[in-house]
């Protein structure tokens, strides 16, 4: 994956991306240490410190118009391969294995760290980018308790809160919830190609969102 991206170098306590920012891309950490804090001045906390190989930044590239949920610095020399959302979109659909690694960093860090849930994105439409990118690279129909396993750790959210935002998802004819032969719980996007436009415009309606 990382020959296809370019890779950018990083001194010594320089920000890489700061929280609050808008982020476009994720970084793949070939060498040094980044440091993953939050806050500022007094108030700034440190997360974690990253060492090869770790992704970071992911939740740029997993939902739309996402802010960094926290700042992260260069602690010395560093070498990082940068994955834009575009490109990532379209490395997908060649490597499915791409968007599971990512996922997978997401669920990881979000354990680890002790942010509270105001930090993490909406679960609304965090669920429904990551039902998108699951789909996107041919796991249709998803397992519906894995859906849910991975929603609780990526976004820190009570396992009821996940199964009601699928049931209100399924409400609004945007997923299906069946079962499979084998008698497991799946569920399957209605429309795949409009799913997140759908999303998003009743995300508004709702009034969770700015119009």
């Amino acid at each position: 994956m990382s020959r296809d991206f370019p890779t950018k170098t990083f001194y010594s306590n320089e920000v890489i991306f700061r929280e609050g920012s808008r982020g476009e891309s994720a970084y793949i950490l070939k060498q040094g240490r980044v440091e993953i804090s939050v806050g500022s001045g007094e108030k700034r906390v440190v997360l974690t410190v990253l060492r090869p190989v770790s992704v970071f930044g992911e939740m740029a590239v997993l939902l739309k118009d996402q802010r960094r949920t926290a700042t992260a610095t260069a602690l010395d020399f560093v070498e990082a391969v940068e994955v834009d959302k575009d490109s990532f979109v379209a490395a997908v659909k060649k490597s499915p294995s791409i968007v599971s690694t990512v996922l997978g960093a997401l669920v990881e860090r979000l354990q680890r760290t002790t942010a509270k849930v105001s930090r993490t994105p909406d679960l609304f439409l965090g669920l429904c980018n990551m039902l998108d990118l699951l789909d996107a690279h041919g796991a249709a129909p998803l397992l519906y308790d894995r859906c849910v396993k991975a929603a609780c750790g990526a976004f820190l959210a009570e396992r009821t809160a996940v199964m009601e935002t699928l049931g209100m998802l399924e409400a609004l004819g945007l997923v299906t919830i069946d079962r499979d032969d084998a008698g497991r719980k799946v569920l399957s996007l209605k429309n795949r190609r409009d799913f997140l436009k759908q999303a998003y415009k009743l995300h508004c309606e709702m009034g969770d969102t700015p119009p």
